[in-house]
């Protein structure tokens, strides 16, 4: 028997976090894999995820400190309305972001998803 005080709720949060946005991403679900950077010295990947109309980028920074990306490394189609959606960043996510213009902050041992799609 599972005992509920050992639980690691927050990791459960995560997990259900993470399931909620691959099952609303048709990029995540079933877009072409494509990766991006590969830097093994830095214990960091990001890679694409591309279908009709979407991308999504995730970049994992599994190293031990945290690292600074530039959103135009990543997010080379400038023809599409970027927006976070991991970790959830109200700010972030309620306007487009721009890919030339923004910076982010990768702590240790996480990682940060966006995902683009066409402007209407």
């Amino acid at each position: 028997v599972w005992s509920e005080a050992k639980q690691d709720k927050e990791l459960l949060s995560t997990i259900k976090e993470l399931i909620r946005i691959r099952k609303e991403s048709d990029a995540l679900r079933h877009g072409s894999f494509t990766p991006i950077v590969t830097d093994e010295k830095q214990n960091l990947f990001a890679f694409a995820r591309q279908s009709v109309g979407q991308v999504a980028i995730v970049v994992l920074n599994n190293g031990k400190d945290a690292l600074t990306i530039t959103g135009e490394e990543l997010m080379k189609d400038k023809l599409l309305a970027w927006r976070q959606v991991y970790p959830a960043d109200a700010s972030m996510s309620a306007r487009p972001l721009p890919p030339n213009l923004v910076t982010h902050t990768i702590q240790q041992k996480t990682g940060i998803v966006f995902i683009g799609e066409k402007q209407q």
